[in-house]
């Protein structure tokens, strides 16, 4: 081979290793990123709260009825309407009675005027006897006559006696009709709202009988409670009510400490400030208890395959910490082996695993 052979051979080698070189460097790996958000955890003490599933009750239901029997001549509600305290319900035809209360009435009037004539002979008597008195004293008249006007005398003092049981028994059977007579109308005696009327106007009522029934404007949520938790709750405690969308304050009103024979789990009362329920309607209930600090994450944070577990950021890589869950708040729960300054990762945590690269792309909102 000559000199100028070799030297193409030469060229050609050169530029096929240049070529080659070239290739390896294009085809270098490039490790991807997982772009995530973080969150730097702090200590922080917050109460520990319990829930319950309860159910709306009025905090009092009441059933009305008329002490007197007789025919409806108006009802004044219908079922739903709000109700206060001094407001009609229901009123019976009150002729009859109204007839009885005037016959009364003059019986009354009677019995006072045979008490004031009664009253009027008996003083007559007295003066007489007395003025008699002083005169057989004097000699003037005998004995018989004194002792015959005395007579007069205490006779006059029965028939007054007499006179004044009369009336006091007018005045009662008086005062009785005109209670009668009230007891033809029906009154709210508390602020609520009418659940149903059980008469209508027409018909015929008998004394004791049902009519209308109104529940409070307050209303209370019964939960049943566990033993454990029964215990960490006193009368007074504040406590969440959600309601649909809705959340309202609430007061533990009652703990009833005989257990339900059946679930064995203790009646507890919450009374609510305000909102419109309809009887029986579902609700959440939660109790805040004592403070307790500590690591508090989101639920949403938690991933498990078996095991708690989150995903923090250690030198630019995902790294997995298995977690031990603990008491709960609202959204919060609190955790252990996880250190304050820990930064855990809140984001796109499904594509993760252990050791993946990750570019922090800002801290989550709390």
């Amino acid at each position: 081979m000559n000199k100028k052979s070799m030297g193409i051979l030469v060229l050609a080698a050169l530029a096929f290793l240049s070529f080659t070189g070239c290739s390896r460097e294009e085809q270098t790996y490039t490790e991807k990123e997982r772009v995530v958000q973080t969150r730097i955890l702090t200590m922080s003490a917050l109460p520990e709260t319990i829930s319950y599933l309860g159910f709306v009750e009025p905090e009092e239901v009441k059933t009305y009825a008329l002490k007197t029997s007789g025919l409806i001549d108006t009802v004044t509600v219908k079922s739903g309407d709000k109700v206060a305290v001094g407001d009609m319900l229901v009123t019976l035809d009150s002729y009859e009675y109204d007839l009885g209360l005037q016959a009364s009435s003059e019986q009354v009037k009677l019995a006072q005027l045979d008490l004031s004539k009664a009253v009027e002979a008996r003083d007559f008597y007295k003066k007489t006897y007395e003025d008699t008195l002083t005169l057989f004293n004097s000699g003037v008249v005998s004995s018989i006559k004194v002792d015959e006007i005395k007579l007069q005398y205490d006779i006059k003092v029965k028939e007054v006696e007499q006179a004044s049981k009369v009336l006091n028994q007018a005045k009662l059977d008086s005062d009785y009709k005109s209670s009668t007579l009230s007891d033809t109308a029906l009154f709210s005696d508390m602020n609520g709202y009418v659940v149903d009327v059980l008469g209508s106007e027409g018909e015929l009522l008998s004394q004791g009988y049902p009519v209308v029934i109104a529940r409070s404007e307050t209303n209370i949520v019964k939960v049943g409670m566990s033993q454990e938790d029964v215990k960490r709750i006193v009368v007074g405690d504040h406590a969440d009510v959600v309601a649909g969308d809705q959340t309202y304050k609430g007061t533990v009103s009652n703990i009833n400490l005989m257990p339900d024979r059946l679930s064995k789990t203790y009646d507890v009362e919450i009374l609510i400030e305000n909102g419109d329920f309809l009887i029986g309607e579902s609700c959440k209930v939660y109790i805040d208890l004592e403070d307790i600090e500590g690591i508090w994450i989101n639920i949403t944070d938690v991933k498990n395959d078996g095991i708690d577990y989150v995903f923090a950021v250690d030198n630019g890589r995902a790294t997995r910490i298995d977690i031990e869950l603990h008491e709960i708040n609202g959204s919060l729960v609190r955790v252990t082996n996880l250190e304050d300054g820990v930064e855990i990762i809140t984001t796109n945590t499904n594509v993760l695993s252990e050791g993946y690269k990750v570019k922090v792309e800002g801290e989550a909102n709390e």
